[in-house]
């Protein structure tokens, strides 16, 4: 373990595919990016009272809104700082993202972060096609709706089209 703070913890990952390769794993159990809930629910919510980095581990249990949307954020954030912190000349960008069903091998919830650039040609196809970008997943909880029924709308939606 890299990194460790009462939300997340940083790891090394296994195998690497970049210049360097992290995961950033949540301590409370979610199996994928398919069980993110856009709105919290009575089991523990999040409050972010950090504008920056330094602030960042000081969350509060509240009854707010968003409890997952506010634990990827701070995944997002606290990774992200790592990342630069460990690696400061990199010029080459960084990435974070997450696999999506059926393309996840642990179905514990995971943010891959790698250092680019890219080493493996393998996995720069699958990195491409199948990590899920941070972004993407923060405006779908942003919506309200969750990925899940996201997708079953946007599936609906492709039926009603093609007749």
């Amino acid at each position: 373990m890299l990194y460790e703070d009462e939300h997340c913890a940083i790891f090394a990952a296994s195998r690497q595919r970049a210049k360097a390769y992290y995961q950033c794993v949540p301590k409370r159990h979610i199996r994928d990016i398919h069980h993110l809930r856009p709105h919290a629910s009575d089991d523990g919510l999040w409050d972010m009272k950090a504008e920056h980095l330094d602030d960042a581990t000081e969350l509060v249990t509240n009854n707010d809104l968003h409890a997952d949307l506010r634990l990827v954020e701070h995944m997002a954030r606290v990774s992200l700082h790592f990342m630069q912190e460990k690696h400061p000349e990199n010029v080459d960008g960084y990435r974070q993202g997450f696999h999506e069903p059926p393309f996840n091998t642990k179905y514990h919830l995971h943010m891959h972060c790698l250092v680019l650039p890219l080493t493996d040609k393998k996995h720069r196809y699958s990195c491409d096609k199948h990590l899920v970008r941070v972004d993407s997943v923060l405006k779908k909880l942003q919506s309200g709706i969750s990925i899940v029924e996201r997708q079953k709308r946007e599936a609906d939606a492709r039926i009603l089209w093609t007749i």
